[in-house]
């Protein structure tokens, strides 16, 4: 089953703008899911209440009942919560005849899609079978390890695998990169100097990987990126990024991995062109100054 969620239609006569616009101020993350949990079994009960017909033995299960540390836009959460309430008979019918889930969105549609995984992985009644995907397009990140350390240590939390998530990221959107450590404004902050003293004393305070601390701003991008790049000569290419590329690739500041030899290379160019146009108007002057030496001789 396909569960696609769109991104925020501004204009819809039935959206309450004032209302999310508050929930996305409400950016400092928070404990994610916001209340415990709980699997369910084939008959709608939660796992081991009475009816129900034993404890579920999927791995789902098993993270749903350990509980899992991860934290989340504090509004945005409250909205995938809510949706996902309403997509619950849908996601129940899916599991009772083991047809696998893939959630997307477009921008805040692929942050909703990716805390409703989330909610899925841990509620899902499914004692088998693939795991659920999700696919984000230019969406904000929303979601973290408690202590940091990386997106794939959500994934882990989880217990999905690496490739279960895909974010498709154009080179020059900067909604993608909001409150990661990518984020222009996080970036200006660790090169002023009172702003690193300020990180700092948020890591000692509030420990290593916290929110707001040196190396995390507020959540982390989750499973593998894809960038979008254009170039004059090839056009639109889809390109992987491997976890340690992230950070140099989607930052905004810092020099892209290549950039500064194709700068040198035309800067050289152009360098040998001026060169060469100049000792050519050298050469066109040298021979003008003879041409009138030999007239002025005759």
């Amino acid at each position: 089953r396909f569960i696609f969620m769109r991104g925020v239609q501004w204009s819809a006569h039935d959206l309450d703008s004032t209302k999310l616009s508050q929930a996305l101020m409400r950016l400092w993350p928070t404990h994610f899911p916001r209340t415990s949990p709980k699997t369910r079994n084939a008959a709608g009960s939660p796992a081991g209440s009475p009816g129900s017909s034993g404890s579920i033995s999927s791995t789902a299960g098993d993270a749903a009942a350990e509980g899992v540390p991860l934290v989340a836009h504090d509004g945005v959460a409250e909205l995938a919560e809510s949706m996902f309430d309403q997509l619950r008979p849908y996601l129940d019918q899916a599991d009772d005849v083991g047809m696998p889930i893939c959630f997307a969105g477009h921008s805040l549609g692929g942050s909703l899609a990716m805390l409703t995984m989330v909610q899925y992985q841990l509620q899902s009644r499914r004692r088998q079978g693939s795991s659920p995907s999700c696919y984000t397009f230019g969406s904000p990140p929303v979601l973290a390890h408690e202590q940091g350390g990386g997106g794939h240590r959500v994934l882990q939390a989880l217990r999905l695998p690496a490739d279960c998530v895909k974010n498709f990221v154009l080179e020059n959107d900067p909604v993608p990169r909001a409150l990661l450590s990518v984020d222009p404004t996080f970036e200006l902050l660790q090169s002023w100097g009172v702003g690193q003293g300020l990180l700092q004393l948020r890591q000692l305070l509030a420990g290593e990987g916290s929110p707001l601390s040196p190396g995390r701003f507020m959540f982390e991008s989750v499973g593998q990126v894809l960038l979008i790049k254009w170039t004059a000569e090839g056009g639109s290419e889809v390109v992987p990024l491997d976890a340690h590329e992230v950070e140099a690739e989607l930052s905004f500041l810092a020099p892209k991995p290549g950039r500064s030899q194709r700068a040198d290379a035309a800067s050289s160019s152009s360098s040998s062109r001026r060169s060469s146009t100049t000792a050519g108007g050298l050469t066109e002057a040298v021979e003008a100054s003879d041409g009138s030496s030999s007239n002025s001789a005759a």
